[in-house]
């Protein structure tokens, strides 16, 4: 069988190559024409259900690697919806195949150019194409790596930058909080303010401020102590990185607002979370964006649809507070949950103001407690640290 399908195949590139369709061959016989229109049909549906085939076994891969604790669910969603949506449309009938040059750009320029993917998120999708490449490498499926060529041309694309937030901005924002708007109940309100100080002040991601436990929050030591995040696909998890598992010192101000939730609005819920729906769910990225974040940009006029303002700019905005407020730059990676310090200097330390983030910005987010830099004295583990953060 094998052997048929080698030369079947073979027969199809000599015409390919040739240049000239069966039926225009001088010698071709109406036999002959039969012959290699059937055997290109037979080629065209082994290569098809090869790919099909290549795909599927791909997907059932990543699941097990879900299964087994090596893979987000929801990184497992981005990467069935990259393959299902954007690499298979384009050039799924190759994948049991070599793949081209061409064809694989192709896959990256369309839906960059026609806006139907950020560059970045287009360049992601070829990411996803390398994996399955990989895989079919290691299954006998390919012998070239292709799209590792194509990625190497595709080095240096960056994400959209956020759009920054000024410091009269956040101001704004926070003052707005304050303010319970008209027909919303005060719990939903107090919840909301909780949420964006715990961004605007101490840099929590919103999966982390979603997945904070109460037993979490030290209100007497002042400590926020992050251990978990939240996603839809995956609920309640470890933090991004390892990195994530930190603790941050609690402002007074969002430390007595947290006091005063807890008294009267709280509810008891099964994870024991301090961000939930009344119902004791968890409240998802995709609910508050849509009922809390968007209505309070709308409040201050700050809602623009082609530049609009991302909850994690607030995020970005601690980050450059913090350093605005005397804390270390070695130290703020920490701080922040990052990994390396390329990270927080690249993409989080924005010049947050007109010109830079002064002491007077840093005491309004700040007051009535220590400044970040003396509570982290405090919360040092070791001599060692506490050396470091002293010098």
């Amino acid at each position: 069988m094998v052997a048929v399908e080698r030369e079947e195949e073979a027969v199809i590139r000599s015409i390919a190559e040739e240049g000239i369709p069966v039926e225009r061959r001088p010698d071709a016989s109406p036999e002959a024409v039969l012959q290699v229109r059937v055997a290109a049909s037979a080629v065209e549906a082994l290569v098809l259900a090869r790919s099909a085939a290549l795909a599927e076994a791909f997907l059932l891969h990543i699941r097990a690697r879900v299964d087994d604790g090596r893979l987000f669910n929801g990184r497992a969603r981005n990467i069935e919806s990259a393959l299902r949506n954007t690499i298979l449309p384009r050039i799924g009938r190759r994948i049991a195949s070599e793949l081209k040059h061409a064809e694989i750009m192709a896959c990256y320029e369309e839906p960059a150019r026609t806006g139907l993917l950020l560059p970045r998120t287009a360049r992601d999708r070829i990411v996803v194409l390398k994996q399955l490449q990989d895989f079919a490498r290691k299954h006998g499926h390919m012998k070239t790596k292709p799209v590792d060529e194509v990625l190497d041309e595709l080095k240096g694309i960056k994400d959209r930058k956020v759009r920054a937030f000024t410091v009269e901005q956040v101001k704004t924002l926070l003052k707005a909080t304050e303010q319970r708007p008209k027909n919303w109940e005060q719990r939903t309100s107090d919840l909301r303010r909780i949420i964006v100080h715990l961004a605007a002040v101490c840099g929590l991601r919103y999966g982390e401020i979603a997945g904070l436990a109460v037993e979490n929050i030290d209100l007497d030591k002042g400590v926020l102590r992050i251990r978990h995040s939240f996603s839809k696909h995956d609920g309640i998890k470890g933090p991004k990185t390892a990195a994530g598992v930190r603790d941050f010192p609690l402002p007074a101000q969002i430390g007595a607002m947290i006091t005063a939730y807890l008294r009267d609005h709280h509810r008891p819920n099964p994870q024991g979370r301090l961000v939930a729906t009344r119902g004791g769910s968890p409240l998802s990225a995709s609910h508050f964006h849509e009922t809390m974040w968007q209505p309070l940009l709308r409040e201050v006029g700050m809602e623009h649809p082609e530049d609009r303002f991302h909850f994690h700019a607030l995020r970005h905005f601690a980050a450059s507070m913090l350093a605005a407020s005397g804390v270390p730059l070695t130290d703020i990676p920490e701080m922040m949950g990052h990994s390396h310090l390329d990270t927080t200097l690249k993409t989080y330390c924005h010049a947050c103001s007109r010109t830079t983030p002064g002491p007077s910005a840093s005491r309004l987010l700040w007051r009535g407690s220590r400044r970040p830099c003396c509570r982290l004295r405090a919360l040092a583990a070791t001599p060692k640290q506490r050396r470091v953060l002293s010098a």
